[in-house]
């Protein structure tokens, strides 16, 4: 009720904030916070599940990524910031990507998110990643053992094959260093 209160609000309000019943936007989360005198990190819970992480961090939620069709796509993806992801990572490098698609559907079904750090774009053998291939957007996994460097989808659908890009084709957005999905 003081926590309503403050916020000049009603009382379920808050209570459908606590259970999930109401999205929980960056607006409420920093109206909150101010409230209780602290951040908005503070807010979250500890990320002490990922070893090495001992922070949250709030990934704005851009346009979707693909996992099968590719979509267009600019430079480093950001929206207004209105909708973000916390995510349990040390850096604040990161955007978040809800997955369309089944090309990755073994890592990231359709409608998971996948977070990547735009920094961090030194390709390394079996991790994943979203390039920029000739203007279009994929999710793949980087593939350079036992062949040439490939991008390999990870689906129960055997359709999707490697794809074979060439230097001046690929550019790396960033690698996914968090996916996350509902069970």
């Amino acid at each position: 009720e003081s926590l309503a209160e403050k916020l000049g609000t009603g009382r379920s309000t808050i209570v459908k904030l606590e259970r999930g019943e109401r999205r929980l936007s960056q607006g409420w989360m920093e109206r909150i916070a101010a409230a209780l005198g602290c951040a908005v990190v503070d807010l979250l819970p500890a990320a002490n599940f990922l070893p090495g992480s001992h922070r949250v961090v709030l990934a704005p939620l851009a346009s979707w990524a693909s996992a099968g069709v590719f979509t267009h796509f600019g430079d480093v993806p950001r929206d207004d910031g209105s909708e973000v992801v916390p995510v349990p990572y040390s850096k604040e490098t990161v955007v978040a990507f809800k997955v369309s698609g089944d090309s990755m559907d073994l890592e990231a079904p359709e409608g998971s998110l996948i977070v990547v750090d735009y920094e961090d774009k030194d390709l390394v053998d079996g991790k994943l990643y979203l390039f920029d291939l000739d203007g279009e957007t994929t999710f793949k996994q980087y593939r350079d053992q036992g062949g040439p460097p490939r991008l390999v989808p990870l689906s129960s659908n055997k359709s999707h094959q490697p794809l074979f890009p060439t230097g001046d084709q690929l550019t790396v957005i960033g690698r996914v260093v968090y996916i996350g999905r509902t069970v």
